[in-house]
């Protein structure tokens, strides 16, 4: 009998890691690389699903001599279930995301998120689009009210219609400093 190394007790005491590892991997497969498609992703996991439950079918002999591959499949379908549920959450690939309309857009009704906070010149907040030019949208936006104009009117939960001003945050371009750009399009 030999002993269990140390590679195995750790999954032993952290199962769970299994698990974690391929979903988030997923997960960043899909921030990365924008797997655009949500159909693909969703007929990739079928198709592992199927394959999966297929080999369970299979007799003893053949399951055990080849026990690895249960493993595998479950890991693909884990991936698989990170790209998938990213897609799903990403706003920004939403057929009614509010970036697409503003091309011709004259104005937008933006619900705040949050009250406003004072920074050095200005007021800022975050918002919801829920319109552009009357057609519903959805979708996130960072509002500023300059300083000198601004009289703490605003709260969270009011309404606003503000001019087609948007522009696209810029990159600081400083490597490793935090990314606001990519994590407001989330």
């Amino acid at each position: 009998m030999r002993l269990p190394s140390q590679v195995e007790l750790f999954f032993h005491e952290a199962p769970l890691i299994k698990v974690i590892v391929p979903f988030a991997f997923g997960i960043f497969l899909q921030l990365h690389f924008q797997f655009l498609n949500t159909w693909i992703s969703a007929t990739a996991l079928a198709l592992v699903a199927i394959v999966y439950f297929l080999f369970q079918q299979f007799s003893l002999k053949i399951f055990f001599k080849n026990y690895w591959l249960n493993g595998l499949l479950i890991q693909l379908m884990l991936v698989n279930c990170g790209i998938l549920i990213t897609q799903l959450n990403d706003t920004t690939q939403q057929k009614n995301y509010y970036n697409i309309f503003l091309k011709n857009a004259h104005q937008a009704t933006v619900r705040l998120m949050e009250n406003p906070i004072e920074k050095a010149g200005s007021f800022k907040a975050l918002g919801e689009v829920e319109n552009v030019d009357g057609q519903k949208t959805i979708g996130t936006t960072i509002i500023y009210f300059e300083k000198k104009s601004y009289q703490k009117l605003f709260v969270y939960g009011d309404i606003l219609i503000v001019p087609n001003h948007f522009t696209a945050i810029k990159n600081s371009g400083n490597p490793g400093c935090f990314n606001y750009q990519f994590s407001c399009s989330l």
